[in-house]
């Protein structure tokens, strides 16, 4: 399967988990090859205010930069917006075998 192809696969899942779990969380999905334009698929983005084009966060660059998704599937823990609005978050690390 092709990146372009699985890409695809993984914006129609950003679509399912908007649709199981509703207006109030804001589901993201990066293309960490351009992390200053790197969101490729957003639902509920008035929740945080970003959109498709968007950058990625502090937390993901350095989650990238340590590379952390190497001993680690998942991360779950909390943040706040750049208007100070507390969220519950979690990041799923969607790794190739290909990548580093």
């Amino acid at each position: 399967m092709s990146n372009t192809n699985k890409l695809e696969l993984f914006i129609k899942i950003t679509e399912f988990l908007h649709y199981v779990c509703g207006n109030n969380y804001e589901i993201v999905l990066h293309d960490t090859k351009n992390p200053s334009s790197s969101i490729i698929a957003i639902k509920n983005g008035h929740i945080s205010g970003r959109k498709i084009g968007g950058p990625m966060t502090d937390l993901a660059l350095k989650l990238m930069n340590e590379k952390y998704y190497r001993e680690n599937d998942y991360i779950v823990n909390s943040g706040r917006t750049k208007d100070g609005k507390f969220l519950a978050s979690s990041t799923f690390f969607i790794k190739d075998e290909n990548q580093e």
